[in-house]
């Protein structure tokens, strides 16, 4: 079975509780077997591709560092529109 979670932000990034929770739900599925890969955004000084835990992360998206921030809602609403993209 192959599993993709999409989120914003992931590890090591954390913003809140969700991306706690995704990563933990991730890291439990992968232990057990299940090929877990996450899609989520890239900042400076992490790799785009990589496998940690036995999840395999795609930081292939680009958004806002800070949610609160107006500049990084600015990047946040060019997320949004990729994904309704598809």
């Amino acid at each position: 079975m192959k599993i993709l979670l999409i989120s914003e932000y992931f590890f090591p990034l954390i913003q809140g509780g969700g991306e706690l929770s995704a990563y933990y739900l991730a890291k439990h599925l992968a232990e057990k077997g299940v090929e877990v890969h996450v899609l989520t955004s890239w900042f400076k000084g992490l790799k785009q591709e990589e496998v940690l835990d036995g999840i395999q992360f795609h930081r292939l998206l680009k958004t806002g560092k800070n949610p609160r921030s107006f500049f990084s809602s600015i990047g946040r609403l060019s997320y949004t529109k990729s994904l309704e993209r598809g």
